[in-house]
């Protein structure tokens, strides 16, 4: 069933009748000479989330530091970024930062972030669909990721795309004043 929103139809999600809106991005791996534009989406989406691991005001004191960072690991066989692109406008990131020993190559740990007003419309399951496919062609066999515990809507999306837990880290975070449990979750290849 759809629902017209705005002169546009809309699939209708029949388990809680609430109305679906996904948004088709281009996702591209970023390029060297957008790394200006990518730290802006980053410091966008860390100053709106209480969940990303740097807080705001360190991603804007260590810009050098974190550009420089973005330009090395894009050398890198094994890591990657990927971005969301809606109308030229940056909405979301993916960044995956492969092991660098031999011994854990194969393996990829992932950042993602979508811009607040573009969350729940199906761009974070298109960046974990791209790097999936990513992946399967550098021959990285596992992706992982941590997420706090009480962020339910990433832990779901997660779970949907096929992550499992692996474990927990007790009050490994402090968000707000509070101590928070942080899961391990992976995807396997074969």
């Amino acid at each position: 069933m759809l629902v017209e929103v705005r002169g546009k139809a809309f699939p209708l999600n029949k388990m809680n009748a609430e109305v679906v809106l996904t948004m088709k991005v281009k996702i591209k791996r970023l390029k060297e000479d957008r790394a200006d534009l990518f730290f802006d989406l980053m410091a966008t989406i860390y100053s709106d989330s209480d969940y990303m691991l740097i807080e705001p005001n360190e991603v804007q004191q260590g810009k050098t530091k974190i550009k420089e960072m973005v330009i090395n690991l894009l050398k890198q066989a094994n890591s990657t970024i990927l971005v969301a692109e809606l109308n030229g406008f940056l909405v979301g990131f993916v960044l995956a930062k492969g092991g660098e020993y031999n011994r854990n190559h194969h393996c990829a740990y992932l950042v993602i972030g979508i811009r607040k007003d573009y969350q729940g419309r199906g761009i974070g399951k298109q960046l974990l669909e791209a790097i999936d496919v990513w992946a399967q062609k550098t021959n990285i066999t596992r992706l992982e990721l941590t997420v706090a515990q009480d962020n339910q809507p990433a832990r779901v999306l997660y779970e949907k795309s096929g992550y499992v837990e692996d474990g927990m880290r007790k009050k490994s975070l402090y968000i707000s004043g509070y101590y928070k449990d942080e899961i391990y979750m992976s995807k396997i290849f074969t």
